[in-house]
């Protein structure tokens, strides 16, 4: 939703809102035409609003120009959001490549190797015994 600041140029009444799909045309207070200037809003860039952490990198990152360094300094790490194109690109890859190898070890697929892995360590542990101290 758009954030609209209106104001009435005959009787001074304002009005700075969201509203849903369009501003008011009409003063409420006296009924002549009210201004709406453009929005003013950021349109390009990131806008931190909370620190980033990667705890798989052991990085905390807190603004733009930190990002700038850390990726000047890092050229072959790509960070991406969960659920991005990028991340089902990369996820896609990653699960072809268990299925590909699953199939070299005469598995059907990925699933049919972790399940049959799963009976097969599950059975180990029922035929050997356990020691107690």
């Amino acid at each position: 939703m758009p954030l609209f600041d209106a104001t009435c140029l005959s009787c001074d009444w304002s009005e700075e809102d969201i509203l849903s799909n369009t501003p008011p045309e009409l003063c409420p207070s006296c009924g002549s035409l009210v201004h709406i200037p453009p929005a003013q809003f950021a349109t390009a860039g990131i806008i931190w609003s909370n620190v980033h952490r990667s705890d798989q990198l052991g990085v905390q990152i807190e603004s733009n120009a930190q990002m700038r360094a850390f990726q000047k300094e890092n050229p072959n790490i790509y960070g991406f959001a969960k659920g991005s194109s990028d991340d089902i690109r990369i996820g896609d890859k990653i699960r072809n490549r268990a299925e590909r190898v699953a199939r070299k070890q005469g598995f059907r697929d990925h699933e049919d190797k972790i399940s049959t892995l799963k009976k097969q360590k599950a059975e180990r542990a029922l035929t050997t015994p356990t020691t107690t101290k």
